[in-house]
């Protein structure tokens, strides 16, 4: 598989090779400030494509971040330790990783380097895979986490601290991001280090939390022969469970060549999962029992250092000054009950304590510490400056929209198909004849139409554009968090969150107006003329306008949903408010409250009703002056509106091998189809287009009558055009349209 397969002749145990990444990006140094997000859908890409595409995305940020990463190595090992050491043992351990990641990795030896010379200022395909399997062949680390949940937290549901303590050089802290991968039904978000595998701290979009800390043995190295990665297994938990149980299931038997204890939190619970080097994992919860040597007795609080708590676990390093120091420190501070619970602020607090230096909680090698809050996907964090050097009052930085959605890349604009056909093809528009090149920048941040203007976002520091015959600057600022349309009933504006600390403005089509200098807004709807915000993070709800009104709506915020439901008289907004706060509604100055059930899988407007899926098993029901349940099946996996012409329904793909449905007040419910978990639901006319996914094909309902429009599936996007719809089915398949026969339209695809 390698070029290289030198005989081992020596062991060596490297304690600050911490490279765990094969593209990367650069950090800021100032306090406060955030890491790059590398942000990729992954869906209809192959293996290779994936790998290839992050590589380009990096490649075009930083040119040089091949030198800072091959720099890095050099000051962490030697050329001899490399060649006879860490390499033999990567290549034993890269064969036993999954497929997948394998692939995506293998993508890399067509644009990296070929020889592996450390220090040469060139990362060769060797290095990379080295860097990659770091965690798994030679290192030692010191990290703490704690956490909290039921109703010792303040939101009933855990919040999670955690520090990741690793020694590192200013090569290794300028590479710190955030890498957030989308598929088709998860989202998963790997704190620590940009790049397409691998995991020590990372969510997903089910709310699972997943960090690794060494529990050493004083073992020698047992020899990579038939061991697994467990960055790579870490980073396939993110990608397929959404429970610690189905997380210690996967995890717990696999052959790995330390000992860890892997922190997991679900949005009910944290255990740690204790795994000894050479043995099955058990799981730890607050009130297991453990080794004689140690105690916790704290209800509803866990904590976890570098060693094993567990009666049944090997007895290691309990005597070690810096875990036993933290251990105890921790148990210290775990002061919550009922009474007082702990908010994201206290668990901030614990990660940020610098008593007992220098095995405090926080000390001078930690690189990251993280806040996490399972049930609304919320972190904080800190992390390291380039200097190494921490500050006085070191402060974590919010990160409220990682699981934000792809921007859109095809959109109708004056009778004509716009199209982002990436970073090497650029923005292009289709007449119904001929394709014109708009820009040769793509692979934007976001598309919307505004005033009969095209309106790009084309991010990587170019800038806010619209476009009417010629493109016209809007800002230099770009990458926006969040970005609308707002008719305030006299004129419609542009509202641009642009995040990054620098504020939420509208454009009146003269001029920019500043709203807020709070920005990175978890939410930003239109109700009743009015913006309506959340702006996460303890600060409220509000609504701004007509004209420069802002009123603070609530002291609630990191809503679950929020919508306006016109019930056939009035137009309310409604609120599902999460965290056990229930769904209320705003009319007239005044709030009332419609269920003490929240925290809803979907919530939409139906024939005048509000629908809400409740999840937790607790069904789907509407409201129009009471609640009626409409099913006891819910957390389902979409939900749509759907005029046939004969009457306006609910469709439903109630996912879970339970089939597509469809609702309506006189008929009730008729089954569509056994298949189920679709993979796209589209109105079109009065006729339903399904792509039904997994390997199924696109299909129409027209009437009672399926038809098969297209043994393709997994579409990349269909946008509906009145008389046709238009599909882009994904690399090479290209981008079609459909009235009573398909059309080519490009070879191209927004996929590609």
């Amino acid at each position: 598989m390698m070029r290289k397969n030198r005989f081992l002749n020596k062991l060596f145990y490297m304690t600050t090779l911490v490279f765990i990444v094969c593209i990367s990006l650069l950090a800021s140094s100032s306090l406060g400030a955030k890491i790059p997000v590398i942000y990729l859908n992954t869906q209809n890409k192959s293996d290779t494509e994936v790998g290839l595409n992050l590589y380009y995305a990096i490649k075009k940020k930083i040119p040089d971040f091949e030198i800072l990463a091959d720099r890095h190595l050099a000051e962490s090992t030697s050329q001899t330790t490399f060649d006879y050491v860490l390499l033999p043992r990567a290549e034993k351990i890269f064969e036993n990783i999954p497929e997948n990641y394998k692939n995506r990795l293998k993508a890399l030896q067509a644009v990296l380097d070929d020889e592996d010379i450390i220090g040469d200022d060139k990362l060769s395909y060797n290095e990379a895979i080295v860097s990659n399997l770091t965690g798994d062949i030679g290192r030692s680390t010191n990290c703490s986490s704690f956490g909290v949940f039921n109703n010792y937290s303040n939101l009933n549901s855990p919040i999670v601290g955690r520090n990741f303590d690793w020694g590192s050089n200013e090569h290794l802290r300028a590479l710190q991001a955030i890498t957030v991968l989308e598929d088709a039904s998860r989202i998963g978000v790997s704190i620590g280090f940009a790049g397409i595998a691998s995991v020590t701290n990372g969510f997903n979009s089910n709310g699972l939390f997943v960090a690794i800390h060494d529990s050493p043995m004083a073992n020698a190295y047992p020899g990579a022969d038939g061991k697994r990665s467990y960055v790579f297994d870490l980073t396939h938990v993110l990608e397929t469970c959404s429970s610690i149980e189905e997380a210690k299931d996967f995890l717990y038997n696999k052959p790995y060549t330390y000992s860890y204890n892997i922190l997991l939190a679900d949005e009910n619970n944290i255990q740690i999962l204790e795994h000894p080097q050479g043995e099955n994992g058990q799981l730890r919860s607050y009130d297991s029992t453990l080794r004689p040597e140690l105690t916790w007795g704290k209800s509803n609080q866990i904590g976890v250092v570098n060693c094993f708590a567990l009666q049944d676990s090997p007895a290691n390093n309990v005597s070690y000054f810096f875990s036993s120091t933290r251990w105890n420190r921790l148990m210290d501070l775990a002061v919550f009950d009922s009474d007082n619970p702990a908010s994201m602020d206290d668990v901030e607090s614990i990660m940020l304590d610098t008593a007992n230096s220098p095995s405090s909680i926080f000390n001078s090698i930690t690189m990251q510490s993280m806040v996490f809050s399972t049930i609304d996907r919320h972190l904080r964090l800190y992390t390291i400056p380039i200097s190494g050097s921490h500050p006085a009052d070191p402060e974590m930085t919010d990160y409220p929209s990682l699981l934000k959605l792809n921007p859109n890349k095809m959109l109708m604009w004056d009778s004509k198909l716009v199209v982002d056909f990436g970073e090497e093809r650029g923005l292009y528009s289709f007449d119904g004849n001929d394709w014109s090149k708009l820009s040769g920048w793509g692979n934007v941040a976001g598309m919307i139409i505004w005033n009969d203007r095209l309106v790009i976002d084309f991010g990587q520091d170019r800038g806010l554009h619209y476009y009417d015959t010629q493109w016209h600057e809007l800002s230099g600022w770009d990458t926006t968090a969040n970005m609308l349309t707002w008719d305030d009933g006299s004129n419609t504006h542009l509202v641009v969150d642009f995040g990054n600390d620098r504020g939420l403005y509208y454009h009146d089509s003269s001029n920019w107006q500043k709203i807020s200098d709070w920005d990175d807004a978890g939410k930003i709807i239109v109700w009743d003329n009015k913006l309506v915000i959340d702006y996460d993070s303890g600060r409220g709800l509000y609504s701004y306008g007509p004209g420069p009104n802002f009123e603070k709506l609530a002291e609630w915020d990191s809503v679950s949903n929020m919508m306006p439901w016109n019930d056939g008289t009035s137009e309310f907004l409604a609120v599902d408010f999460g965290l056990n706060r229930g769904i209320y509604t705003f009319h007239e100055g005044s709030w009332s409250k419609l269920a003490a059930w929240d925290s809803s899988s979907h919530m939409m407007t139906w024939d005048n009703k509000l629908v809400v899926d409740f999840a937790q098993d607790r069904g789907i029901y509407y409201f129009d002056t009471q609640w009626h349940q409409l099913s006891g099946w819910d957390n389902c996996a979409d939900i749509q509106e759907w005029d046939s012409g004969a009457s306006n329904n609910l469709v439903v793909d109630f996912g879970q091998e339970r089939g597509l449905y469809f609702y309506n007040t006189t008929q009730h419910w008729q089954k569509l189809a056994g298949w189920d978990d679709v993979h796209k639901i589209i109105p079109w006319g009065d006729k339903l287009t399904i792509d039904f996914g997994n390997s199924r094909g696109l299909y129409t309902l027209d009437g009672s009558i399926w038809n098969k429009l297209s043994g393709w599936d997994d579409t990349s996007q269909i946008i509906n055009n009145g008389n046709d719809i238009v599909v882009d089915f994904g690399c090479g398949r290209g981008v079609h349209s459909y009235d009573t026969k398909w059309e080519a339209l490009s070879t191209w695809s927004i996929a590609d």
